[in-house]
């Protein structure tokens, strides 16, 4: 059985709800006048510290190292597919923290990027013309990021709980 959030973790919580905290994102992103676009309109609602980055190339390391709030990524960058982002990039960080996926392109693999770890999925448009909601759909993201992982053991035993279930009621005729 998972230990409960701890009472930092759930202040945490608050803290990005209710107040106005330094919110430390890494955006990657290489499209220079997208990049200025976001980390300016989204800095009128609140303080960000934004890293700004161009490829995907040690994320992980670079994840650890910033210790970012939540990662903005964009999906095609200099050294990384749509293709590529989607089905290794994303898998790979996606535990150590909320990655919010950024694109201008809408297809299936895209929209997988969701199944493979991404909190969220935003359109770029959306982001520029509404970046108040992006920036609360963010913070939702930072703040869920920590229930993910108790929900999907919490998934992941009720399979086992039914499977058992199924086992029993197959091999008894439901009379055990």
């Amino acid at each position: 059985m998972q230990a409960p959030l701890s009472n930092l973790v759930l202040m945490e919580m608050v803290a990005l709800l209710f107040f106005e905290v330094v919110m430390r994102l890494l955006f990657i992103e290489d499209d220079p006048h997208t990049a200025a676009t976001i980390i300016e309109l989204l800095g009128e609602f609140t303080d960000l510290e934004f890293r700004l980055e161009t490829k995907v190339a040690g994320l992980a390391e670079l994840i650890s190292a910033y210790r970012p709030e939540a990662v903005i990524l964009d999906l095609q960058v200099e050294d990384s597919t749509v293709r590529n982002t989607v089905e290794q990039v994303i898998p790979e960080i996606s535990d150590l923290v909320p990655v919010v996926v950024l694109t201008g392109y809408d297809s299936d693999t895209v929209r997988r990027s969701v199944e493979n770890g991404a909190m969220l999925l935003v359109e770029k448009i959306e982001a520029i013309s509404h970046p108040e909601q992006f920036l609360r759909d963010v913070k939702a993201a930072i703040i869920c990021f920590p229930l993910r992982a108790k929900a999907t053991a919490c998934l992941a035993r009720c399979n086992e709980v039914l499977s058992a279930y199924a086992f029993e009621i197959e091999h008894t005729g439901g009379m055990g």
